[in-house]
């Protein structure tokens, strides 16, 4: 408590003495700062970038993904995406051609320093864990930040995210532009003691795409999945947890992942896409595997050996076990908009 109160004190010092410092800091600053908090206090930090030589076409970018970020609530132990958030850079969304990060004309260009301003906030923040996060570094063409280190790429329509994980606790998000500056503040609560408490180990995005009958298809098989967790030496077994694949559950008429059109086709996207998350973890032993290999002919994966085949019908399963010590939880789910399935593993 002695602590506390000499930093208070400390704190209520230096503001007296410098109370213009403290007014013209949103007119200084434009790469963000550090907030002073207490351990264990709530508190707020903020990250800004300048709009000096915004074009009119980026300023309406910037001014389309501000208004979907204005304010908004970021929970502990949730995900955050910012391809979710502000959605496709289309002109039916309101955005302009206009130049990006490294000069060049896109669709929705200005869009990444939304990204930028936001990243140098949750950047002053303990327990992020980013599950995607690219900057543009030595290819930084602009200026309204001073290191393309801190310049974050966001291209929804190449799947390129900014996204965390945030177990810095809950956190209120406030986005506006002023005259010069881009500002982003988060205020955070701290939580202790909370349910989540979940360690993330494993992550993957696959961009959805094909017919809505397929996406349903995707949709069955992640909601049966969702929320499954494992003890020490548990098993997983896709064909188990989701089931047959027939009319009777659900599921349609889709093409597979060698393109050929059958009931439930498309569910093999969910089990690659745990895949994805889960094939480096030291903690998982795969038991059972098969891929399409060479009769791969989608492009929901990069690499043919993470398309995973799953057929209920002819006994072909994706099964591994977790040899971790804790408890493994796999979350698999496609985003709020329907563009992307998501896998996200935790171990508590």
């Amino acid at each position: 408590m002695r602590k506390i109160l000499s930093a208070g004190l400390i704190l209520a010092i230096v503001l007296a003495l410098c109370p213009q410092a403290m007014a013209d800091w949103g007119d200084s600053w434009s790469d963000g700062w550090d907030s002073y908090y207490p351990t264990g206090s709530s508190y707020t930090v903020t990250g800004s970038t300048n709009l000096f030589y915004a074009s009119s076409a980026q300023l309406t970018n910037i001014n389309v993904a501000v208004s979907r970020l204005s304010s908004f609530d970021i929970g502990y132990g949730e995900h955050f995406s910012f391809n979710d958030w502000v959605g496709p850079r289309t002109a039916q969304y309101g955005f302009k051609n206009a130049v990006n990060g490294r000069g060049v004309v896109t669709r929705g260009g200005g869009t990444g320093q939304v990204a930028t301003t936001l990243y140098l906030a949750v950047s002053q923040l303990d327990g992020i864990t980013y599950t995607e996060k690219t900057t543009w570094d030595d290819h930084f063409a602009q200026s309204y930040t001073s290191s393309g280190y801190d310049a974050v790429i966001v291209d929804y329509a190449n799947g390129r995210d900014f996204s965390f994980l945030n177990e810095a606790g809950d956190m209120h998000v406030e986005m506006w532009a002023s005259r010069s500056y881009l500002y982003c503040t988060i205020s955070v609560s701290p939580v202790f003691g909370g349910s989540v408490g979940g360690r993330l180990i494993g992550y993957s995005t696959i961009v959805l795409s094909g017919t809505n009958t397929l996406k349903n298809n995707v949709r069955l098989a992640a909601n049966a999945i969702n929320g499954t967790s494992l003890s020490y030496y548990g098993e997983f077994s896709f064909n188990q947890l989701v089931g047959p694949r027939t009319q009777a559950n659900g599921f349609g008429n889709a093409v597979n992942g060698r393109g050929v059109i059958v009931t439930g086709g498309g569910v093999a996207q969910v089990a690659s896409s745990i895949y994805l998350a889960a094939k480096d973890l030291n903690s998982i032993y795969f038991l059972e595997k098969k891929t399409y290999d060479h009769r791969f002919n989608q492009s929901y994966v990069d690499d043919r050996e993470d398309a995973i085949v799953t057929d209920y019908n002819n006994g072909h399963d994706f099964r591994f076990r977790y040899v971790g010590y804790g408890t493994l939880m796999i979350n698999t789910y496609v985003s709020a908009d329907g563009t992307r399935l998501i896998t996200e593993i935790y171990e508590y």
